[in-house]
């Protein structure tokens, strides 16, 4: 029985040490319709102002689906370069964000050819 008692408390000891993660905050996919079946994508990513490990990657990969699920298109998408710092504003009155809160924005965008097709497309990123 004390073994069993000393080898649960040498486990928790050793998975109780403190973690970090870093990672994307998330992110939105518009689209504007500019003539002639021609399209502007955006992809906007947020991140972690201190995160070391979540940088914006040098290209996006968005995917094209038609209606019934088939690929249309994969385009690799540059980044902008564009990385803006988010105010750290409170949505109301009866919210306190914390100082240590900070988010950077950066979008890739592009223009792309779709033709017309029954159903649509899916504009996807993952």
């Amino acid at each position: 029985m004390k073994q069993k008692l000393l080898f649960i408390a040498i486990t928790l000891l050793t998975i109780s040490q403190s973690s970090n993660a870093a990672h994307l905050v998330g992110g939105e996919l518009s689209y504007r319709c500019m003539g002639n079946n021609n399209y502007e994508v955006t992809l906007t990513i947020y991140r972690d102002c201190f995160s070391n490990g979540a940088q914006f990657d040098p290209t996006a990969v968005i995917s094209i689906f038609r209606q019934n699920g088939v690929l249309y298109k994969n385009d690799s998408v540059p980044f902008q370069n564009n990385i803006r710092q988010l105010p750290n504003v409170a949505p109301n009155n009866c919210t306190t964000l914390p100082r240590t809160v900070c988010t950077e924005k950066g979008t890739y965008i592009y223009t792309v050819h779709l033709p017309p097709t029954p159903g649509g497309y899916t504009i996807t990123h993952q």
